[in-house]
């Protein structure tokens, strides 16, 4: 961690798709081999701090023929009864969902229901919803040009408390 100047103790676990859904399971599931800190200003020396989930979701429920226009998703190849929604629990790191509402691959509702579940116990969370995006709405969500960039930028820098921290290089070590 010195040599790569990382800090520890601010860590995002992050993905999309498939990959949001490894990081929500590392972030919020008790049987998660990752070491998860109590108390985000006297946490262990790893752990993670914050999860960053583009497109993904605490149920299984996917691959959706339709999303209708009440956003409810229709004819799902994978429906079970697998939901761990309920595995956020107070006191759990903070939480960034990016999401399209057209997303046919995993439903929309799908992040509604985890962040009512993060309002519910107190986790502080916030649901970027991006009206009309598919899967990974990538070129909205990432692009300097538009609203959604500053919004989850601004989330993860409070919710590591990146104000508080110093800057990892100087600038006499900048080599353009």
């Amino acid at each position: 961690a010195a040599e790569w100047r990382a800090d520890v103790g601010r860590i995002v676990v992050g993905g999309d798709s498939a990959g949001a859904i490894a990081a929500l399971w590392y972030g919020y599931m008790p049987q998660a081999t990752v070491q998860r800190p109590k108390d985000s200003k006297s946490g262990p020396v790893f752990g993670i701090n914050a999860v960053m989930a583009l497109s993904g979701a605490m149920k299984a429920e996917a691959f959706c023929a339709e999303i209708r226009d009440n956003l409810e998703p229709y004819g799902c190849l994978l429906s079970s009864s697998m939901d761990h929604v309920n595995e956020l629990r107070s006191g759990d790191v903070p939480l960034l969902m990016i999401h399209g509402t057209r997303d046919h691959i995993i439903p929309y509702v799908n992040a509604e229901a985890v962040a009512r579940r993060a309002n519910a116990t107190g986790v502080r969370n916030l649901l970027i919803t991006i009206p009309g995006a598919g899967h990974v709405p990538f070129a909205q969500a990432f692009s300097s040009s538009g609203e959604y960039l500053d919004q989850w930028l601004l989330f993860l820098t409070g919710a590591l408390n990146l104000a508080a921290t110093p800057c990892p290089i100087r600038a006499d070590e900048i080599q353009l």
